[in-house]
């Protein structure tokens, strides 16, 4: 009975550790996704606090050039922008317009704003602008950025 088991437990030691490597490689691929998303939130988090200075900052001229080391800027070219709310807007769309999860949130929230715009319309409830006015605002903004979505008025 002892040699019975034993050779039934040697007929499933290939399966035993097939199952065992699969684990493994398991695993690591989870561990290298959760290693990504982290990575992926930083960046957010870094950005998002990059563009709320410059939104802080609005409509005063700020230092927008690049420095390899500041204690020696004199060697390198000095640039001022003013900043906007529309500038804060491009680049946080240029950075993150590959990624296909923010696009769809992108192209959702503005289909939103025009929705409940229209729906405020409708009650003649608020002193909004038009729905009509926001979308083509939205439209130019989609325009500059090279991209073009069909928002509805609905």
């Amino acid at each position: 009975m002892l040699e019975a088991r034993n050779t039934q437990s040697g007929n499933q030691a290939p399966e035993i550790e097939g199952l065992k490597s699969e684990i493994t490689k398991l695993k690591s691929e989870v561990k290298a996704v959760k290693e990504e998303s982290r990575n992926k939130v930083q960046k957010l988090k870094r950005e998002i606090a990059f563009q709320v200075m410059h939104l802080d900052l609005f409509d005063i001229r700020i230092y927008t050039c690049r420095h390899n080391n500041l204690s020696n800027i004199r060697a390198d070219t000095t640039v001022t922008r003013e900043s906007n709310a529309f500038a804060a807007g491009k680049q946080i769309f240029r950075d993150w317009e590959a990624d296909a999860e923010f696009m769809a949130e992108y192209v959702a929230a503005r289909q939103h704003i025009l929705t409940h715009h229209v729906a405020h319309e409708r009650t003649g409830m608020g002193r909004g602008k038009s729905s009509a006015y926001v979308k083509d605002l939205l439209d130019r903004g989609d325009e500059s950025r090279g991209v073009r979505f069909n928002y509805i008025l609905s």
